[in-house]
């Protein structure tokens, strides 16, 4: 049995864009008097029972209670709060068939949340309950290859109360999967998935005005790749193709329900798009105390419909890397560095592609933690040479990132 508590206060505030002409004068400014305080508590409990020889039982439930409020500015004063109960029964068989090892999974997932967003110029009151039933299937084929078969029903009901309309919807998908271990170091992989995501409560909440319900976003991926690994180093690489339909997206300069009091921002649905792209993964343990890895990311994202068709997807980098070093300085202690490259990418909003892409970066960054026995700390510096980028852009705003962060952390295991 395991039983967990977690409670997170939060105080924030919120700088906003600046314009183009504000950032250069100074990228610190704010003229924004938003903020938004936040608690969060959040219990879970999971219990797993071992059923004869074969099957095992295992229940999951959790119970998340968020209350705030929050300002965009006087006059705009609200209360903001979600609900959200999990509950995931789950069924496993572990057993030999005639062509070898085998393992079945049956498991329903229920998930109600309860949003609500309390203003003075009006009241938005969301429940949402989601209803999956789903099952995997992995057979081991022969000593080498394995599959993994999948099949899920997904059921969301949605109501508005505040706006007297509701939603129903189902969505069906499947996932296929094969596993081959070519050797002791090599293994190859290939697996073919449909994609299902439904918005989330409070996405609801801020969309452009007219849209009742954003619509689910669904599509289709396939990805496949080689790994290789031993005990002192792994590498993989990985390619991937995907398709999607009403991809779901934040556009910060879209007309939402605060625009008529100078606040932009909504939740939309994409025309279709396509992702694809190549993964190279590297990990090496040069000593017993000092390793080295990175990665390399090239990803292909463009519309495949509507008014910007061949068009690139905004604020997609074609090109990312990391690199990264950890080195054991003592017993406990730890220390690593890392370098993080975004390359150039066309501006938020910026779908006809016409604008002058962002400028590409490198960020160095660095971490020492320590742990002992039940206790955990680590200490992190991001951006150590205090590099000017920003966080998100559009053609005429841009939200600058900080030049400097420093987080620090405590943890106590019971």
């Amino acid at each position: 049995m395991l039983y967990e508590y977690q409670r997170t206060d939060q105080d924030l505030r919120f700088p906003n864009g600046l314009s183009l002409d504000q950032r250069h004068a100074d990228r610190k400014q704010s003229f924004s008097q938003s903020w938004n305080d936040t608690t969060t508590q959040v219990s879970r409990l999971a219990l797993t029972q071992q059923l004869g020889k074969v099957w095992t039982a295992s229940v999951d439930y959790s119970d998340s209670d968020q209350d705030g409020k929050g300002s965009h500015g006087p006059g705009t004063e609200f209360d903001q709060g979600t609900r959200i109960k999990s509950f995931s029964p789950r069924l496993t068989a572990q057993f030999d068939s005639a062509l070898g090892q085998a393992e079945w999974l049956l498991g329903y997932d229920q998930i109600t949340s309860d949003y609500e967003y309390l203003t003075v110029w009006g009241d938005t009151r969301i429940e949402q309950k989601l209803r999956d039933w789903y099952t995997q299937f992995n057979q081991q084929l022969n000593h080498n290859l394995n599959l993994a078969l999948g099949v899920r029903s997904s059921k969301i009901q949605d109501d508005d109360s505040g706006a007297s309309r509701t939603h129903d919807d189902r969505k069906n998908s499947t996932s296929v999967g094969l596993n081959w271990q070519a050797n002791q170091q090599i293994r190859v992989f290939i697996k073919r998935e449909d994609i299902l995501r439904w918005a989330n409560v409070d996405e609801y909440s801020f969309v452009i005005p007219g849209i009742d319900f954003l619509k689910p976003q669904t599509g289709q991926s396939w990805e496949s790749g080689i790994e290789w690994q031993d005990g002192l180093q792994r590498y993989q690489a990985t390619a991937y193709h995907m398709k999607l339909d009403n991809e779901l997206m934040y556009d910060p300069e879209a007309d939402g329900p605060n625009s008529v009091y100078g606040f932009d921002g909504a939740n939309i649905n994409l025309d279709k798009t396509l992702r694809q792209g190549l993964l190279l993964e590297a990990e090496r343990q040069l000593t017993s105390r000092f390793s080295v890895g990175g990665q390399y990311s090239f990803t292909d994202a463009e519309y495949r419909a509507g008014n910007f068709k061949g068009k690139d997807v905004p604020w997609v980098s074609r090109h990312t890397a990391s690199t990264h070093a950890a080195y054991d300085i003592l017993p406990g202690l730890k220390g690593y560095v890392e370098a993080v490259y975004t390359g150039k990418r066309y501006y938020a909003n910026d779908d006809a592609n016409i604008e002058q892409r962002a400028g590409s970066y490198t960020l160095f960054n660095a971490a020492l933690s320590y742990d002992y026995q039940q206790f955990t700390s680590k200490l992190r510096v991001n951006n150590l040479t205090g590099k000017q980028y920003d966080a998100f852009a559009s053609a005429g705003y841009r939200y600058p990132a900080p030049e400097e962060q420093v987080q620090f952390s405590i943890g106590y295991r019971f």
